[in-house]
């Protein structure tokens, strides 16, 4: 708003919200030029979507310049304070103008425990994953290192049998001694006393034969 210009000097300026008069704005008799003016502001509005309508009932043109209007909400849960923002270019008014600005309360506002309601179930859903894949882990490795201990403890045990067996049968073989047999293993052993090369001494000599 630029107060002070012989155009809008005597401009009176009417706002509504949702077709109900809220206030007007008349600018100074003074030339005096005013920037980032506040003209109106209102804080009794509900939480939903309103008409702003200015209007000039004046019989001649007036300039008007729009900056911005600015549409602030206070949440309880989160306790953020949002703001929309809507700015236009120059106008100039003609004999009776109306201007309507229509503001909606932002729909991305959210508490924070409300904003990402999926992540925790997605990190319950990792976290139990991966226990269960660190389980599965740990079995398939306990079962190959058992499956291989009883392959060679099988293993040295097949070998100490045969092993055994072969032992047995070269220590006590079924055809030694004979059990029963005709004659003897030995001959009779010749203990004859023999005349030693040397006089007054004898040696005996045992001799014998296999059959």
């Amino acid at each position: 708003m630029l107060p002070g210009l012989v155009s809008n000097s005597l401009a009176g300026y009417k706002f509504s919200i949702d077709g109900v008069p809220v206030g007007q704005y008349k600018p100074g008799a003074d030339k005096t030029l005013g920037y980032d003016v506040l003209v109106y502001a209102n804080t009794t509005l509900e939480n939903v979507a309103h008409n702003f309508t200015i209007t000039v009932d004046l019989g001649f043109s007036v300039l008007l310049i729009f900056d911005r209007a600015v549409y602030t909400i206070i949440t309880d849960s989160a306790n953020t304070l949002t703001s929309t923002r809507t700015s236009t270019t120059d106008l100039l008014t003609s004999s009776q103008p109306t201007y309507t600005a229509t503001s909606s309360p932002p729909s991305s506002v959210a508490a924070p425990d409300e904003a990402n309601p999926s992540k925790p179930p997605r990190i319950t859903a990792l976290i139990v994953g991966a226990t269960l894949a660190g389980i599965a882990a740990f079995i398939l490795i306990g079962t190959l290192i058992y499956h291989r201990w009883w392959k060679v403890k099988r293993s040295g045990q097949q070998l100490i049998s045969q092993q055994w067996r072969r032992s047995r049968f070269l220590l006590y073989p079924k055809s030694w001694p004979p059990a029963s047999s005709g004659h003897a293993d030995f001959e009779k052993v010749d203990q004859t006393p023999i005349q030693s090369p040397v006089r007054g001494s004898a040696n005996t000599r045992s001799q014998g034969s296999l059959v």
